[in-house]
């Protein structure tokens, strides 16, 4: 649709030569020939811009600024004159006007400056939709975990406010499976409006029937499907708007202009509303969503707490049994017990696992921070895995020197992050090959590495190594077992320390993998 324009001017040849120019600029355009016919004009149109003379018969164009201005804010006005003055541009400039053209105008300037202004308008518009909606977004990531739906609605509906320059509104939300509409948040008006409604009744159950845009004027005397709805007398104008999701409406936005002499609103007005509901529903369903995910996190890390605590019980007693029994039983026989026992021990580091990611997911893992010597729990880990990479024919090597500062730690959680990268080193190392844990002092912090002549990592996968879940290889036919949860947990651990930790690798080059500590 077209721009609408309403030239008003006392001089029939302006107005013409005005809307000869303007029609051919393809604006629609009216004309007034006084101050009267303009606001009878003003009173049942709405106009994107006014082109006024200053001086009309009684009047001055300043008074149709004010009543322009009054009622229809988002209406740019431009002041026609031949007896302007710098006081008088000032004045009109003071109480909202555009622009000033100085007659006898060039044809040109006036097209340029009506374009200029119009572009201007448009573009004030669309950068306080692109505000609110980009604000939107943001505060609905925010709220995704700890907000609530509501508290999402109420900021929608008080950007709607802002970018239409309502004075009051609610927003109502669609459920499917009922066919009804729920009042959730509302502003500025009575507490006492029905809340609950069905498709097809009032005027938001007309609007989701409809799937279209309603716009009401000066009450509801005359529309006579609303005749059974009260009517309230300080409610000039009204927009309501579907919010839809793909072709779906999810809720119903309702606006209102008060307590103004007259008001409608426009059909540029919808538009940009329209594309501020369409945000919104994307935001309201991604929140909906990201609601949804958390919960299902919540039940998933809720079953592997309660997964894992009950596997531990029967551990505990198949452990104890096989040690009782590699006492009694006949060489012949302990190789078979040996077996239980190693796969009992990974088992029971399985389980381990799993009970600390639940902890660290929930928030519930707890630390217990002391001053520690790194050196010694260093050559401590390094004990642990001589026996195990001795057996697979690896050779371990530690560089520690005995000058490390000693560090604030929860001794037992460092050892699990670092132990979890040597497990992975002996994992991916194949025999014959080489694994060595270093450790130096550097810059205000203690850097740990552990580097291995393994298979390697590809760069694809190195960004995601260490992501819950992940695993380079996720396939049930692997050569590796694990579930890909121990670099996880040692990420978290290490952050928790205020640490880092990443990996440089190449696939067949081998890895390495570096924690750091702050001193």
């Amino acid at each position: 649709m077209p721009e609408k324009i309403l030239v008003v001017d006392d001089e029939k040849e302006i107005c013409k030569l005005c809307q000869r120019v303007l029609t051919e600029s393809g604006y629609s355009v009216l004309t007034a020939g006084d101050y009267n016919e303009a606001i009878k004009i003003l009173k049942k149109e709405r106009f994107d811009l006014v082109l006024t003379d200053l001086r009309l018969d009684g009047h001055s164009g300043l008074d149709i600024l004010s009543n322009i201005k009054e009622r229809y804010p988002l209406t740019s006005v431009i002041i026609m004159s031949a007896y302007a003055s710098v006081e008088s541009a000032i004045e009109a400039l003071r109480k909202g006007c555009y622009d000033y053209l100085l007659k006898p105008f060039d044809i040109d300037e006036l097209v340029f400056t009506v374009k200029r202004c119009i572009q201007h308008q448009r573009a004030e518009q669309e950068v306080t939709l692109f505000k609110e909606t980009s604000y939107i977004y943001q505060f609905a990531q925010e709220i995704s975990k700890t907000g609530d739906e509501e508290t999402l609605l109420r900021l929608i509906l008080k950007s709607a406010l802002l970018i239409s320059k309502a004075d009051s509104g609610s927003i109502l939300v669609y459920d499917d499976s009922t066919e009804t509409l729920e009042l959730k948040v509302s502003i500025g008006l009575d507490e006492n409006i029905t809340k609950i409604m069905k498709v097809g009744e009032r005027i938001a159950g007309y609007v989701v029937k409809r799937k279209e845009a309603l716009i009401l004027e000066n009450g509801l005397k005359k529309y006579p499907e609303f005749s059974h709805v009260p009517s309230r007398d300080d409610i000039t104008c009204s927009i309501c708007m579907p919010v839809m999701l793909q072709d779906k409406v999810i809720g119903v936005l309702c606006l209102n202009k008060q307590n103004v002499k007259y008001y409608i609103f426009s059909e540029h007005e919808e538009k940009i509303l329209n594309v501020f509901c369409s945000h919104a529903s994307l935001v309201i369903q991604a929140f909906r969503v990201n609601k949804e995910l958390n919960e299902l996190d919540k039940l998933k890390n809720q079953f592997i707490a309660n997964v894992s605590h009950e596997l531990r019980t029967p551990l505990m007693s198949i452990s104890g049994a096989v040690e009782l029994l590699e006492s009694s039983m006949p060489d012949g026989s302990k190789q078979l017990i040996e077996l239980i026992s190693r796969n009992t021990q990974r088992m029971t580091k399985l389980v381990g696992e799993l009970l600390d990611f639940s902890k660290l997911e929930t928030g519930v893992f707890k630390y217990c921070f002391m001053e520690e010597s790194l050196q010694k729990l260093l050559n401590d880990i390094v004990k642990d895995f001589e026996k195990p990479f001795h057996d697979k024919n690896i050779e371990l090597t530690a560089s520690i020197p005995g000058t490390l500062p000693p560090v604030k730690i929860d001794k037992s959680r460092i050892n699990q992050a670092i132990s979890n990268l040597m497990s992975n080193a002996l994992k991916f190392t194949e025999p014959n090959s080489r694994v060595k844990l270093t450790a130096k002092k550097s810059k205000g912090e203690i850097v740990i590495s552990v580097e291995d002549t393994g298979i390697g990592i590809d760069k694809e996968h190195l960004g995601r190594i260490f992501d819950r879940f992940y695993q380079v290889d996720g396939s049930i036919t692997r050569e590796r077992s694990g579930v890909g949860i121990g670099l996880a947990i040692s990420k978290k651990i290490i952050e928790d320390h205020k640490g880092r930790i990443w990996a440089e690798s190449e696939s067949n080059k081998g890895s390495k993998f570096y924690i750091t500590l702050p001193i």
